[in-house]
């Protein structure tokens, strides 16, 4: 399958921060690694799953979608959404 063994590393993740492939995503596990600027601490994230960030302990976020080349994320208390860029590290 297309999505067997992949994922993407996501940089940008402490800033201000679905279709048949999120489907796919979901069934074979997909997940994104986000990479914390300030520290460099890198979180896996998985489709549908909440986090924190470091520098954010009471701010929780959700992983909306895992794209090809981005990561989709919103954060739970107030809604506001982001779309992270993959870029290589």
């Amino acid at each position: 399958m297309l999505l067997d063994n992949k994922n993407a590393v996501i940089y940008g993740a402490a800033g201000a921060v679905g279709s048949a492939v999120t489907q796919l995503a979901r069934e074979h596990g997909a997940y994104a690694v986000l990479v914390v600027n300030s520290t460099g601490q890198k979180i896996k994230v998985e489709l549908d799953h909440d986090f924190s960030l470091p520098d954010e302990p009471g701010q929780t976020y959700r992983i909306l979608d895992i794209r090809p080349t981005q990561v989709v994320i919103k954060r739970m208390r107030d809604g506001e959404v982001w779309t992270l860029q993959k870029t290589s590290g």
